[in-house]
């Protein structure tokens, strides 16, 4: 069997994600995992200027919002101090960012 210390869980803010934190919990329960990633790649993270504009004081920035509702999910799940957790959201293509961040988590 490979073992190994990290793992990348990719969310997508579907009701999939569920599944996918459960499976993360158990890799950390039983010990298989020392550390989970939970990842989501947004295509854009900023809002238009006009948006803006209308509405400046209506929400956090995209990238605090999305990490917010995921964190709100694994809090279901994971003690809120719990440091074998990191919650990551970043902007581009979904592809290539599941691709550099498992390089950079990998090493």
């Amino acid at each position: 069997m490979y073992d190994f210390k990290r793992v990348l869980v990719c969310l997508d803010l579907t009701e999939q994600d569920q599944n996918l934190i459960i499976l993360g919990a158990r890799l950390l329960n039983k010990n298989v995992a020392e550390k989970v990633y939970f990842f989501h790649a947004a295509e854009k993270l900023d809002l238009s200027d006009q948006f803006l504009e209308k509405y400046p004081d209506l929400m956090a920035p995209v990238d605090e919002t999305i990490k917010r509702l995921m964190q709100d999910e694994l809090d279901q799940y994971f003690d809120a101090d719990t440091e074998k957790i990191e919650i990551k959201v970043t902007e581009g293509n979904a592809f290539d960012q599941i691709l550099k961040w498992s390089r950079i988590k990998g090493d």
